[in-house]
């Protein structure tokens, strides 16, 4: 008998095995079928919310630009008198920089369509995304373009001259209706007096600054700019409360100088 116990024993355990087995199985047949895995995929309509940042279709963009092109030619020729010689090399080099931005984009689109389907790669992908945003802030005429290589060499010294000129005061009037505009909004926080807020604003305008574009980051800049003012000067003109409380906000605005940077809106220093 001894010898028989194990065998009794395996058949026992097979048995048993059996009846569990035919128990999962009844329950794996009962069971409601698993919900398939959501896949990944990102629509072809953001490809153009994201590389133009919300302004529209490519289409809407390069007539801008074309738009763009033809204002920034007949504001030249207005203000230095250029021939047109010259004026033809501007349109010639603008139309240049307009089909190299958009022959760029068509590559990164070709590119969206193989990894929109792949989270992995789509990350990737998004880092390419990223210096294009910076171009459509600036514009497509601006440092390192055909048209400003063209228009440096192209105009007479005297014609540059007047160029500059006309552009520093351009930028000028820009920049102060931005300080302008910010220095409002934190009169609705710290109650500026009128006197208090005028030379503010002066005090952020003469520090000859001005900054290389504008447009939907004017408020950082500006406060990014503000917060750059020596503290002396400052107490000069704010009460000790209002130093404070601006204080804490130039704190954070400082944080933005690498993005303020990266997007090219951090001016040089002017003369």
């Amino acid at each position: 008998m001894r010898r028989l116990l194990p065998t009794v024993a395996l058949l026992a355990i097979a048995a048993a095995a059996g009846v569990v087995r035919a128990q999962d199985d009844e329950e794996v047949e009962n069971k409601p079928p698993a919900e398939p895995q959501q896949q990944f995929m990102v629509a072809d309509e953001n490809f153009d919310q994201w590389v133009f940042g919300g302004r529209g279709t490519a289409a809407v963009i390069r007539k801008r630009f074309d738009s763009q092109l033809m204002l920034q030619v007949e504001e030249i020729e207005r203000t230095c008198g250029i021939s047109e010689l010259q004026k033809k090399k501007l349109q010639l080099a603008g139309r240049g920089d307009i089909k190299r931005l958009f022959d760029r984009v068509e590559v990164l689109r070709k590119k969206f369509q193989l990894v929109k389907n792949d989270q992995n790669k789509f990350n990737e992908f998004w880092q390419d995304v990223q210096p294009f945003q910076v171009v459509f802030n600036q514009g497509a005429f601006g440092v390192g373009s055909f048209f400003n290589k063209t228009l440096k060499n192209t105009l007479t010294s005297d014609q540059a001259v007047s160029y500059q000129a006309a552009d520093r005061d351009r930028r000028m009037f820009q920049y102060r209706s931005a300080v302008e505009a910010v220095i409002g909004m934190l009169d609705q926080v710290v109650s500026f007096r009128a006197e208090q807020r005028q030379k503010l604003i002066d005090l952020i305008v003469e520090r000859k600054r001005l900054p290389r574009i504008f447009g939907q980051y004017n408020y950082y800049l500006v406060m990014y700019q503000a917060s750059q003012l020596p503290e002396a000067s400052l107490k000069e003109i704010l009460d000790e409360p209002q130093f404070k409380a601006l204080n804490k906000l130039f704190n954070q605005m400082r944080g933005y100088e690498q993005f303020l940077k990266s997007g090219g809106y951090l001016p040089e220093e002017e003369p």
